[in-house]
C-alpha cells in the first residue's frame, strides 16, 4: 500500500514541505515539558553529537543570557543556525520567546507556506519576538563529518560539538571513535575533542598521492581552458578562477591533465593549495585537505574524476601546528 501511495508523489520534496513546519512546534512543545531547563539543542536525526564537548562547552556560558548559537548561513541576506548543524537556545531566550506566547508556532505555520525552511523559519520568529540575533559558532557547531571536513588553518585545535549527515555506519564509526578517545579518562578532565584528532584518526592513515573515481571536494579555485569555443563554462566555475596575467608556467598548462593540475598545486603555497582533482579539462584545487568520497566510474575516461594530494606538504604543514595547548573554544559575543 505505502509503495503504490509513494508513486502517486514525490516523497522527498513533499516531506521537505512539510519539514519546515516542525522547528517552532518543537520549541514550543519542548519548553512545555521542560521549561526549567538551562539549554535547550535543537538537531536533525543526521547530526551527530559530540556530548562531552558539548557539555564542557556549554559550562563556559551562561544560561541565564539570552543566547542563539548556530553555524550561520543566509536567505535573503537574514543570518540564521544552519538546522542541519544544529543550534542551542537559553532558557534566558526560550522563556520570552515560546514561555511568553503560547500558541505562536500555530502563529507562524501561515507563514511558513511561503518560507523554504524551518530553521529559517524559527530564526524569524524567535527575532520578532525577542530580538535576539544567532551567534556565529562554527566551525564546534559543524554541517561537516569526518570524510568531508576542510582540514587546516580553520579546522585544526577547534573543538566539535555536532556533525551532519550522518548514516548509521559512520555514526557507528565515530562512536567507536570517540569511546576509544574517552576510554580510562576521567570524563571531568578529559582533553576535549578536537578536529586535530579527527584528522588524526579518519584522514592522516588515509593520506595518498592520488584515487582514481574519487572525489576529494576540491573546489576553491578553477583553472578552465576559456579559450575553448566548444566549452561553456558556469559562472560559478569562471569566478573562481585566478586572474590568468598571475598565472605561474604550471598554473598556465593546469587545465590539460591530472598530472599537470597537480604540478600546479605542488607549485604553490601550502595558503593556496592541498589538493587538487581533475575530470574533463576541469582542474580545480583547495586550500584545505578533505577525504572525500568514491564516485561511480565513468563511461568515458575523460570523465572519470581524479584526485590527488600534496601528501608532503600536508605533512610539513601539519607537523609544523602546535600541540593545540589553546581549545579555540567559539567567543561568546553576548
Amino acid at each position: 500500500m505505502s509503495d503504490n501511495c509513494n508513486k502517486l508523489g514525490d516523497p522527498a520534496s513533499e516531506g521537505w514541505n512539510l519539514d519546515k513546519y516542525k522547528n517552532v512546534h518543537i520549541a514550543e512543545k519542548v519548553y512545555a515539558l521542560r521549561p526549567n531547563y538551562d539549554w535547550y539543542v535543537f538537531v536533525d536525526a543526521d547530526t551527530y553529537v559530540l556530548w562531552p564537548n558539548m557539555v564542557e562547552w556549554l559550562g563556559q556560558l551562561n544560561p541565564k543570557k539570552k543566547h542563539y548559537l548556530g553555524s550561520v548561513t543566509l536567505i535573503n541576506n537574514f543570518r540564521f543556525g544552519h538546522g542541519g548543524s544544529g543550534y542551542i537556545v537559553s532558557r534566558a531566550a526560550m522563556k520570552p520567546f515560546v514561555g511568553h506566547n503560547l500558541g505562536i508556532a500555530n502563529k507562524y505555520d501561515a507563514r511558513a507556506k511561503n518560507e523554504c525552511c524551518g530553521d529559517y523559519l524559527f530564526a524569524l520568529a524567535l527575532k520578532d519576538t525577542t530580538g535576539l540575533e544567532v551567534q556565529q559558532m562554527w566551525p564546534t557547531i559543524n554541517g561537516e563529518k569526518p570524510s568531508t571536513f576542510p582540514f587546516g588553518p580553520y579546522h585544526w585545535c577547534h573543538p566539535i560539538v555536532t556533525m551532519h549527515h550522518m548514516n548509521s555506519e559512520e555514526i557507528n564509526s565515530f562512536w567507536e571513535f570517540e569511546r576509544n578517545w574517552y576510554d580510562g579518562q576521567n570524563l571531568s578532565e578529559a582533553s576535549p575533542l578536537l578536529l586535530r584528532d579527527i584528522y588524526d584518526e579518519y584522514l592522516a592513515p588515509n593520506l595518498q598521492e592520488r584515487l582514481e573515481d574519487w572525489d576529494n571536494l576540491s573546489d576553491n579555485r578553477f583553472y578552465l581552458d576559456t579559450e575553448d569555443e566548444n566549452r561553456e563554462w558556469e559562472k560559478w566555475q569562471l569566478d573562481k578562477m585566478k586572474n590568468t596575467k598571475e598565472y605561474n608556467e604550471f598554473e598556465k598548462k593546469a587545465h590539460l591533465s591530472f598530472e599537470d593540475c597537480g604540478k600546479a598545486c605542488k607549485s604553490l603555497s601550502d595558503k593556496e593549495c592541498f589538493q587538487w582533482k581533475y575530470h574533463d579539462g576541469i582542474c580545480s584545487i583547495s586550500d584545505s585537505f578533505h577525504l572525500g568520497k568514491p564516485v561511480k566510474k565513468a563511461h568515458r575516461e575523460k570523465d572519470r574524476k581524479k584526485s590527488g594530494w600534496d601528501v608532503e606538504k600536508i605533512n610539513k604543514w601539519t607537523a609544523k601546528q602546535s600541540n593545540c595547548d589553546e581549545v579555540l573554544w567559539p567567543k561568546d559575543r553576548s
